[in-house]
C-alpha cells in the first residue's frame, strides 16, 4: 500500500473508454463501484435498490445476475491493485460494505483474495479525517 499512498493520481481503470468520472476520466471503479453507482445501474435494470444483496441471497435470479457483474467488476479492479501494489488483505468499509449487511461474506468469498469487512463501516472515512486532524494538531 505504500506505492499507493506515495501516488497521488492513483485510479483503477475498470473500463477502458466506459463511463465519465467526476475526475475526469473514464471507466474508473468508481463508477462502478460505488453505492451512488450500484444504485443507479440497479434502477436502470429495474432492481429494487435498498433489497439488492437481501435477493441476492435469497437467489433472485436477476439480483443473482446484477451482483455477479458487481463482483466480476471488483474482482477486476483488485487484480489491478495487485499488479501495482501487491496487498495479502483487503479491507472493504463503507456504505456498500454497510449495505450488504450480513451477507458481506458470501458475496466477498470465491474471489481469489482475502476480503474483510471494515469494522468502522461507513464511519471510517470520518474515523480517518479526525485521526488525520489530531496527528495534525500534534505536530
Amino acid at each position: 500500500m505504500r506505492r499507493l499512498r506515495e501516488r497521488r493520481d492513483f485510479y483503477v481503470c475498470l473500463e477502458t473508454g466506459g463511463r465519465l468520472c467526476t475526475c475526469g476520466r473514464r471507466g474508473c471503479a468508481e463508477m462502478y463501484l460505488s453505492g451512488r453507482a450500484i444504485h443507479k445501474d440497479a434502477d436502470a435494470m429495474g432492481i429494487d435498490g435498498p433489497h439488492i444483496f437481501d435477493k441476492y441471497a435469497e437467489g433472485e435470479e436477476r439480483h443473482v445476475r446484477f451482483v455477479n457483474t458487481l463482483r466480476q467488476n471488483l474482482r477486476h479492479t483488485l487484480d489491478k491493485i495487485m499488479e501495482i501494489s501487491p496487498f495479502d488483505v483487503c479491507i472493504i468499509g463503507g456504505g456498500v460494505a454497510d449495505w450488504m449487511g450480513e451477507h458481506f461474506s458470501a458475496i466477498m468469498g470465491d474471489l481469489g483474495y482475502k476480503i474483510i469487512k471494515a469494522s468502522l463501516g461507513n464511519s471510517a472515512g470520518m474515523a480517518g479525517a479526525y485521526a488525520h486532524y489530531q496527528k495534525q494538531q500534534k505536530q
